[in-house]
C-alpha cells in the first residue's frame, strides 16, 4: 500500500515541496518510482538502507 500513501502525501504538498519516503516493502523500489513517472513528478534519489529500508526523495514539482 505504499503507493496509495506516497500519491495522498504528494496531494498535500504545493510545488516544489520535497516529500521522504520509507519503504520496507521490496515492491515499492519499483512500485514507486513508476508512480512518480506516472504522476510527472520528481524522484530526486532513491536509496537502499542496510535494513532493509528504501528512502525515496520525491519533488512535487506540478
Amino acid at each position: 500500500m505504499p503507493i496509495i500513501k506516497v500519491r495522498e502525501a504528494l496531494n498535500q504538498l504545493r510545488e516544489g515541496e520535497i516529500l521522504e519516503v520509507l519503504a520496507d516493502d521490496p515492491a515499492a523500489e519499483e512500485d514507486i518510482p513508476n508512480l512518480i513517472k506516472r504522476l510527472r513528478q520528481q524522484l530526486i534519489k532513491m536509496e537502499r538502507g542496510d535494513e532493509g529500508i528504501t528512502r525515496f526523495l520525491i519533488k512535487r514539482v506540478r
